[in-house]
Formats: structure tokens, sequence, C-alpha cells
């Protein structure tokens, strides 16, 4: 197996979900990711040939500038703390417990 634990649980489940489950042609496999995901997606179509078919959408393919995006928004919207943001997230959502 290559290395990178997130791959190795994939195949790991797939096997045990194709072995467990006559249902499950091994031939048709499919994957889909979006964000991390779609990183994923393409990480697994470098390194097996097991899936039919992969899909890969809205992915994140630079870390570094995730991460400023993320800086950035938060500094628009007066954001300083991981306790702030879910504060101002709860404040924003429009399905708040009622």
């Amino acid at each position: 197996m290559c290395r990178g634990k997130p791959y190795n649980d994939i195949l790991i489940s797939l096997d045990y979900l194709t072995a467990t489950f006559s249902i499950i042609d091994p031939a048709r496999i499919h994957g889909l990711g979006a964000s991390y995901g779609a990183w994923m997606i393409n990480w697994i179509q470098g390194h097996t040939t097991r899936f039919r078919c992969l899909v890969a959408h809205d992915g994140v393919f630079d870390m570094t500038t995730k991460y400023y995006e993320y800086v950035a928004r938060c500094l628009l919207l007066g954001i300083t703390t991981r306790r702030d943001t879910l504060t101002r997230v709860r404040a924003l959502s429009t399905m708040q417990d009622r």
C-alpha cells in the first residue's frame, strides 16, 4: 500500500465492502469527492486503477492558498478566534433553533 492513512483507509474499506456485500461489483467501483475529497480523488487516480470512474469537484489543490483565503475571510468578517467563528456563523445562520 502507498503511504497516506486516508488512502489506505479507503482501500481497506473498499476491500471489506466488496468482500462482505456480493451486490457490489469490484469491476464497477466509482468514486466522487468535493473539497478535500476532490484532492483525495486525484491522489487515488494517481495510485490505483481499481476505480472505473473518479469525479473530483470543488477541489482544494493548494493548501497555502486555502489557508490565506480562510484568514482573509475571517479578517473581513472581523473574526479573531475559533469560538468567534462559531458564534458568527450561528448568528448568520437562517436555521437557528427556535
